[in-house]
């Protein structure tokens, strides 16, 4: 039905009325179809209490747990279904090891596992969020859309009422093909360029005396020249003997002087710690990257510049 009015004319009440409790009821049926049908909101971090929810609840997709702790702890006791992917897995290997796993691996481990390319992944580790977190920017840089970390791992699960099992788990192989999103990865040079550039800050996340210099895990010690020094330590806190992430309100204070309309590269020694941060801020909406080979290659690269500070932290 058109509703046409024509200069000068005047509509008529009762038809305004019809129409605007027509509209009315096709807007709250429209509405709820959508709400009904709609898959909840992926995030970067997911609460156990909303992934408890989720083991009932129709999205559209598959939900897949995996237990990015070492095989041992996996066969104690881990979520019920979830499968093992201890956060080795996720690195390269002998001289690679602060690299990222190859694409062609990945694909072998993950089709072996049975990963489908469209399940929803929600990873978990002992609540440290390392592995997790690691593990997490892997499957973002090749590409899988739908993925979460479990905010507080195992033991924040275990507080609310989560089950577990020591049942190992196995599913038919997949087909699953990684993609590549270059810019949530950062490599030497992409690192070395962004020291010229003012779109582009640099956070180191290992701890203060590693920055300052006073240890190193490389042959030089010192940080990645006009790099910031902001702990992965300080995005957690401690409650009831559970490490969560720090709420919203004193991320954003620590991270408000970077600027949203910056890149982001952050690194530590091998690329945990640097993922905790990237796992973060991308929570908090900020476009950022892991500098893949990490303090391993620059600080053991004598071409490339080198900051040490031995001033009191």
């Amino acid at each position: 039905m058109k509703l046409r009015v024509m200069p000068g004319k005047s509509v008529p009440r009762h038809a305004l009325m019809f129409t605007t409790v027509l509209l009315g009821l096709l807007g709250g049926i429209l509405g709820h179809a959508v709400a009904a049908g709609a898959p909840p909101a992926i995030r970067p971090l997911a609460q156990a209490e909303q992934v408890l929810a989720l083991r009932g609840t129709p999205t559209g997709r598959r939900l897949t747990f995996i237990d990015a702790r070492d095989v041992r702890a996996y066969r104690e006791a881990h979520l019920p279904g979830a499968l093992s992917f201890p956060v080795e897995n996720s690195f390269g290997s002998g001289a690679n090891r602060s690299r990222i796993v190859s694409p062609a691996r990945f694909r072998r481990l993950f089709s072996r596992l049975g990963v489908r390319n469209d399940d929803y992944v929600v990873i978990y580790d002992d609540g440290s969020l390392l592995n997790a977190a690691h593990l997490f920017w892997v499957m973002e840089v090749y590409g899988h859309r739908d993925v979460s970390v479990l905010e507080g791992g195992l033991p924040a699960w275990r507080r609310a009422g989560g089950k577990l099992s020591r049942e190992t788990v196995s599913r038919p192989a997949s087909d699953y093909v990684p993609g590549m999103v270059p810019e949530r990865l950062a490599t030497q040079l992409s690192t070395r360029l962004a020291l010229d550039n003012p779109e582009v800050v640099i956070i180191d996340s290992r701890p203060r005396s590693h920055y300052l210099g006073r240890e190193s895990g490389a042959s030089r010690a010192g940080h990645i020249p006009g790099a910031v020094n902001i702990p992965a330590s300080e995005n957690l806190r401690e409650e009831a003997g559970i490490r969560h992430i720090r709420p919203g309100r004193q991320l954003q204070s620590l991270y408000a002087a970077l600027g949203k309309q910056h890149h982001i590269i952050t690194y530590c020694n091998r690329g945990r710690e640097s993922a905790l941060t990237y796992l973060v801020l991308r929570n908090l909406g900020y476009r950022v990257a892991v500098y893949d080979g990490a303090w391993l290659e620059w600080g053991n690269d004598p071409q490339l510049p080198v900051e040490a500070e031995q001033g009191s932290p």
